[in-house]
This record gives structure tokens, C-alpha cells and sequence, in this order.
């Protein structure tokens, strides 16, 4: 449906968008296509995607330091805006941990 694919480009746009405008300091590069997405960090992925799959958002870590969302291409944008809520608590989260060990 073409509806459905305007929809996800339209989203996937919007979502990473926000992400890029966090400029946290753990974000190395946001990029992707549609609704898939990844989210390069500058250090390991896995504690923030343990983290989200905690609060029962599904993602993987890739190349070690790369988050991947594939949301389904009918996700609402409540439900975004959830999983965008989760990923900065957990970057944030990571990053306290990581500051504190190299204090």
C-alpha cells in the first residue's frame, strides 16, 4: 500500500530527526531508510539495547557499536515517540555509567 510506505518514509524521517537533535555525546551517526533505522554510537550498543528490551522494545546491536530499529511500517507515532522516550533514558543511562568508570 502506497499509503503505508509514505507513512513509514514520512516517520523514519521524523524519528531520526529527533534523535539527531539530542546531540548526545555517545551518538556518533544516525542514519537509515523508511522506519529502519540504526544509530551508530561511539561506544558498545548492547547496554542500551539490553535497556530498551527491558522496557519491551525489541532492537539488536550490530557491528557492536550500532543500535537497529526496524519498527513494523504501521507503527504509530505514540508509539514512537515511546521508543524514542526509552532510547534516550537509556543512552542516558549508559553514558552516566560510562562517565562514572572513567572518573
Amino acid at each position: 500500500d502506497e499509503g503505508l510506505l509514505t507513512k513509514a518514509t514520512t516517520d523514519g524521517q521524523w524519528l531520526r530527526e529527533h534523535v539527531k537533535a539530542w546531540k548526545h555525546p555517545l551518538i556518533h551517526e544516525v542514519r537509515g531508510k523508511g522506519l529502519m533505522g540504526g544509530i551508530e554510537l561511539t561506544h558498545s550498543a548492547k547496554p542500551v539495547v539490553l535497556a530498551l528490551l527491558h522496557q519491551g522494545i525489541l532492537a539488536n546491536a550490530t557491528a557492536e557499536n550500532v543500535i537497529r530499529l526496524v519498527p513494523p511500517l504501521n507503527t504509530s507515532r505514540e508509539t514512537l515517540r515511546t521508543v524514542l522516550e526509552a532510547l534516550q533514558a537509556a543512552l542516558h543511562s549508559h553514558w552516566q555509567t560510562l562517565t562514572e568508570v572513567e572518573a
